[in-house]
């Protein structure tokens, strides 16, 4: 079903230069071939037919290709989106590592690694002052309640890991709040709060953590009410496709929770089922011929496309079954 959404002819030009790097985007039996590669130094000669040709040369260059595009893409991003709230979206997952960085390093009185992302609506250096002299004003409502959130979590409970998930779930309520203009956008960003939950869920499950974590890292806004997961938090891991009946995850996440048992291949198929989820959504955006939508989507396909190849690379450096690399593979954009 076609989600409606604004047609804006402001991105007419924008979105005819997308359609055409939509086509160079990796299809599924390139990706077949990557997984076939038998060492990395074949996998680095079979990208030479793609886009990455001209940012890698050896195997162990991997991650500065993959840094290399990021910018590329997001430069892109800042040419050709207007409007500021798309932009404010697409950073918010930098502005809120940059914050769990500050905060973090606050609470344990250290210097802050250097480890901060510079695509961000804050800039990284910003951070201190702002939590120093606590100028919040400057700063979105969602990143000052999760700062005030989590810091009164640590100091009730010590436990850096409530940090951790209390910050990730001012993330998603910011990243749904900002998507309000754009109802294809809004659906999606509901979508991948779902994907999010049941992640948690499972990583509760696998981890044996304890419930306080599932209960305050389950994020409201989602398809799927998180009082679902909370009321079979004891059950068996089993239970889960019978909470998710009768929505788009049933299904797919009953057929591998077969393999619950091998955690590097149950992630690895989650990991598949969770872009096989996804991807649908930003197919969508075909149909649209104007508006901030389809710029959106190519964003969100490319780095889709950046964490599969990161995948690959470490799969053939740690020399990991390619029958098991090919489960990984979704059906791409």
């Amino acid at each position: 079903m076609l989600i409606e959404t604004l047609q804006d002819e402001r991105y007419a030009f924008a979105v005819g230069k997308i359609r055409v790097l939509e086509t160079r985007l990796i299809k599924t039996p390139k990706y077949q071939r990557l997984a076939d590669a038998v060492s990395p130094d074949e996998l680095v000669s079979q990208l030479q037919d793609t886009d990455y040709a001209g940012y890698i040369e050896r195997p162990e260059e991997y991650p500065s290709m993959i840094k290399s595009v990021n910018k590329w893409l997001q430069g892109l991003m800042d040419k050709y989106i207007i409007d500021a709230w798309a932009l404010d979206f697409l950073k918010s997952h930098n502005d809120f590592h940059n914050l769990r960085v500050w905060v973090k390093s606050k609470l344990q009185e250290v210097k802050p690694p250097n480890i901060f992302l510079g695509w961000a609506k804050i800039e990284p250096e910003s951070w201190d002052k702002i939590l120093e002299e606590e100028r919040w004003s400057e700063i979105p409502t969602s990143m000052r309640d999760a700062i005030e959130e989590s810091i009164t979590t640590y100091y009730m409970s010590k436990d850096m890991r409530l940090v951790d998930i209390t910050i990730d779930r001012h993330l998603w309520r910011y990243r749904l709040e900002l998507s309000k203009p754009s109802s294809w956008l809004h659906e999606f960003t509901k979508l991948e709060i779902d994907l999010y939950n049941i992640e948690t869920f499972m990583r509760y499950k696998f981890m044996k953590l304890d419930r306080k974590i599932l209960h305050t890292g389950l994020v409201d806004g989602g398809t799927v009410d998180r009082i679902r997961l909370i009321e079979i938090a004891d059950d068996p891991i089993e239970s889960l496709p019978m909470a998710l009946r009768f929505t788009p995850y049933e299904y797919m996440v009953g057929e591998i929770v077969k393999d619950w048992k091998d955690p590097m291949k149950f992630f690895i198929l989650w990991d598949k089922v969770r872009d096989n989820l996804t991807l649908p959504i930003l197919k969508m955006t075909i149909y649209y011929t104007f508006g901030v939508d389809p710029i959106i989507a190519y964003f969100l396909a490319r780095k889709l496309e950046l964490r599969l190849l990161k995948f690959i690379f470490i799969a053939k450096f740690n020399e990991i079954p390619t029958d098991l690399i090919k489960c990984r593979i979704p059906d791409v954009y």
